[in-house]
């Protein structure tokens, strides 16, 4: 056993899952702590740019947003489209590479601080874009071969994140990586994805609409 107080060695669907529960219970408020105020922060500024960039005299009705004919909207189309771009290109990439650090370190018995994690995750912010970006593209072409190669290049090359955090594998390198780590392992490690996969396509869905009734309610 290592000092995190697990056993380094291949593990069953049920076995990741439960391992990933416990890490999660341990340390879940560290984690929060910086991720609640990193979101505020988000919508806080999401929210002054809007304020400041929407036409006077503009209404919203069920969601939809109607301003004065003749209004110059150009500052407002630019600050959704830096606001669409944000979240995918650095909040996203942030928060996986701070939380990737924080687990990976707890697995091994090594805590991390939150504040430094957050730190760590800044700087790696640029290098998940760039192996999100490879693995999107992988990934699509696979599903444009009738879609099986697709499911197979997803699952194989899902590991690509924790490849570059946890061992500084970078680029088409952290895709190798991880072929090579999920290699003889493919069914354990779609089984140990799907459940995530699928809480994570429904968070997806589910976000946008709570904020949209935080916002009007």
């Amino acid at each position: 056993a290592n000092p995190g107080g697990y056993d380094l060695r291949p593990l069953t669907v049920g076995e990741v899952i439960e391992r990933a529960a416990r890490l999660y219970r341990t340390n879940v408020v560290a984690i929060w702590r910086v991720v609640v105020p990193l979101i505020v922060l988000t919508e806080g500024i999401y929210a002054l740019i809007n304020r400041s960039t929407v036409p006077a005299g503009s209404y919203v009705v069920n969601g939809q947003l109607y301003v004065p004919f003749g209004s110059n909207v150009g500052g407002y189309n630019g600050a959704v489209l830096v606001e669409g771009l944000f979240i995918p290109l650095v909040v996203v990439p942030l928060l996986s590479a701070l939380i990737l650090r924080v687990f990976s370190q707890a697995y091994l018995g090594a805590r991390t601080d939150p504040q430094a994690a957050l730190g760590f995750g800044l700087r790696r912010v640029p290098g998940m874009v760039w192996i999100g970006l490879l693995y999107a593209v992988v990934v699509v072409v696979g599903f444009v071969l009738l879609v099986i190669p697709g499911i197979y290049l997803a699952t194989a090359l899902s590991l690509a994140f924790a490849a570059y955090v946890v061992e500084g594998k970078s680029g088409s390198a952290a895709l190798r990586r991880s072929r090579e780590l999920v290699r003889g392992h493919w069914g354990s490690t779609f089984g140990a994805l799907l459940p995530y996969s699928i809480t994570a396509g429904l968070l997806s869905a589910l976000l946008p609409a709570l904020l949209k009734l935080l916002e009007h309610g």
